[in-house]
């Protein structure tokens, strides 16, 4: 978040993180809610939608409905996971 808003830099490999992770955080920093909550499950979501061209094997197995990709959030304080939309 720290990134996405005034650019901020880390150390070693969580730069990489941050930078990976800021287009979701640029996405959902308008959405009504939580912005922290509200990347995490732009992220998930961003994720899910381009797994299949990442690998043929899973855009395959997702176009002969073999596979079906779905999101989830996992809350470490609960141990629950929320599927997402």
């Amino acid at each position: 978040m720290d990134y996405v808003k005034s650019g901020k830099t880390f150390p070693g490999h969580i730069q990489t993180l941050a930078v990976t992770l800021a287009p979701s955080a640029k996405k959902s920093k308008s959405q009504p809610g939580d912005w922290f909550n509200n990347a995490i499950a732009q992220n998930v979501r961003d994720t899910v939608a381009t797994l299949p061209s990442r690998s043929s094997i899973i855009a395959d197995a997702v176009s002969n409905s073999s596979v079906q990709i779905v999101g989830g959030v996992y809350d470490l304080a609960s141990g629950r996971v929320t599927f997402l939309d």
